[in-house]
């Protein structure tokens, strides 16, 4: 970088205070030690210290770069992912007191040459925003989305009109009806079958809420969008007015996306309820049999309460065998060209499937390698949800090993003893646990585990019975769980345009407020489906003894 002149004291302070504010006194004190700076103020606030040590540097080296390679250094867009827009805040702030030297940070973490600013209202000229006008209010991405290339040039007329049509779009693309203004409201937001709807619509309030939500939308298009179609600019009042109507805008977005969420979660709960239905057939299928008019006798096992009484109860080690998986070291782990570990992050809703894949190059013993029909269990995991979790392997998988937070169980019927495991046996025998701070079945756990032993034409009518019962609640859930995850994507579409650069929306972003408010909070039911896919205790990252 060329020699940038020093920067006069009243930037230096403001540059202090703007830094002070953006990182703990922690991470001023990495970066000043990796830049080679040295700290002799002997302040203990943060932006007293970097106000000094700014000063000092100027002095010693006649010129402001080791001052504008520690902001770059500090203000890295790699500190602030998750968090672009606090990165865009400082950025404009920083550009401020830069102007009058004639230095821009980019949104790419570069500093570049502009013409420096010769007076403070030049400076705010060229970094005025609208965002002054926004003061305590949110403004919703969508907005953003549809308006961005006018909100850049400043023409707020057509950023107000293009806004009001992508709130239109946004419905259209959610319900598929392809009409406008209060017709694609009244559609949509009817109260006797709604396509959207705020609320329950249950009670005389909520119908109430509903309807005035409707009549807000058509207000917004029958007084913001039809009118800015027809008349003329110059008419306009310009930056206030748009404030208050992208304002508005954005309110019904956010109304929208409550929506969303209330939908995503009613989802959830039919999910979770469908998954405690499919759960209760299989118990009783496996613990009853399939004559409602069966003689029973007590199992003597808690979880199995009474049998038929023509039925054996026996330990599982009577019926099969239990082996615990592969231990290897980080050094193991290879490319595409090593031997599959399958463990918990491969185990899916009851199925084997390709996620987060593991592979090593080691000698693995037959004994450790998988067959077509064997039974895969998570036997230890850091969250408790996955230990259990189970799945019967299919030919795609046969000769792959399993590790060793992972069981292979082989019976004389996989098939039974798979819906076995997916009754109510093993949240029962886990609840015994819930004291233990390790969440794991050992293999004698799983050995010693009591389980129903019916004659062998039983267990083939009742696994061909829950083949078939089962297939209707699995359908029903696979369907819910799309339907979540095509909201999920429509909901997050815009941001992963964003991120992957294909929606350019910086600069226009630049000049609208901050949204503090997340679209969403995960709850509980969303965190425990996204447990699903991850392994938390596998442990690879932890070098484990290789086996002998």
């Amino acid at each position: 970088m060329a020699t940038i002149p020093p920067l006069v004291e009243g930037q230096i302070e403001a540059l202090a205070r703007l830094l002070g504010e953006c990182g703990s006194g922690t991470d001023i004190s990495r970066v000043l030690h990796d830049r080679g700076l040295v700290d002799n103020s002997g302040e203990s606030t943060k932006w007293r210290r970097l106000y000094w040590v700014f000063l000092d540097c100027q002095n010693r080296h006649g010129c402001a770069n080791h001052v504008i390679d520690f902001i770059r250094a500090f203000l890295t867009p790699a500190r602030f992912v998750g968090r672009s827009q606090d990165f865009e805040a400082h950025r404009r702030e920083l550009n401020a007191i830069l102007a009058f030297s004639g230095l821009e940070y980019g949104a790419d973490g570069h500093f570049r040459k502009v013409d420096a600013a010769a007076t403070l209202d030049e400076a705010e000229r060229r970094v005025r925003t609208i965002r002054s006008k926004f003061q305590g209010r949110r403004m919703h991405p969508e907005v953003v989305k549809y308006c961005s290339a006018e909100l850049m040039q400043d023409n707020y007329f057509h950023a107000v009109f293009e806004a009001a049509k992508g709130l239109a779009q946004r419905i259209r693309d959610m319900t598929g009806v392809q009409a406008d203004g209060a017709h694609l409201i009244d559609r949509v937001f009817s109260i006797d079958r709604p396509l959207l709807a705020l609320n329950t619509l249950q009670t005389e309030t909520e119908k109430s809420e509903h309807k005035g939500f409707s009549a807000l939308l058509k207000g917004c298009f029958a007084a913001v969008r039809n009118p800015l179609a027809h008349e003329p600019r110059i008419l306009w009042d310009g930056e206030d007015d748009a404030a208050d109507y992208l304002s508005l805008i954005s309110l019904l977005h956010r109304k929208l996306d409550r929506r969303i969420r209330r939908y995503i979660r009613a989802k959830q709960k039919l999910i979770k309820l469908l998954e405690e239905q499919k759960q209760a057939i299989i118990h009783r299928a496996v613990t009853r049999g399939l004559d409602p008019n069966v003689r029973l006798k007590p199992s003597g096992v808690e979880w199995l309460g009474d049998v038929p009484a023509h039925w054996d109860v026996v330990p599982l080690k009577r019926i099969g065998t239990v082996r615990i998986g592969l231990t290897y070291l980080p050094s193991d782990v290879s490319g595409e060209s090593g031997t599959l570990v399958l463990r918990a992050s491969n185990v899916s809703k009851g199925k084997v499937v390709h996620a987060d894949n593991v592979r090593v190059s080691r000698n693995i013993p037959a004994t450790l390698r998988v067959r077509e029909g064997d039974i895969l269990v998570c036997v230890r995991s850091g969250s408790r949800s996955l230990v259990g979790k189970s799945a019967l392997i299919t030919k795609e998988f046969e000769g792959a090993s399993y590790g060793a937070f992972m069981s292979l169980l082989r019976t004389i019927d996989n098939r039974f003893y798979f819906r076995v495991l997916h009754s109510n046996l093993l949240p029962t025998v886990m609840a015994q646990f819930e004291t233990s701070t390790i969440n794991q079945l050992t293999q004698n756990d799983l050995r010693s585990l009591m389980v129903p032993f019916p004659p062998d034409i039983e267990r083939a009518a009742i696994t061909d019975f829950l083949d078939g019962e089962t297939t209707t609640a699995d359908g029903a859930i696979a369907a819910a769980t799309a339907e979540i995850d095509l909201l999920r994507e429509y909901r997050t579409r815009l941001i992963a345009d964003v991120v992957t650069g294909k929606l350019d929306v910086r600069e226009a972003a630049a000049r609208l407020p901050q949204e503090t408010e997340d679209l969403e909070t995960l709850d509980e039911a969303e965190v425990e489906g996204d447990a699903e896919q991850t392994d938390a205790g596998d442990g690879d990252g932890v070098p484990e003894e290789a086996e002998a």
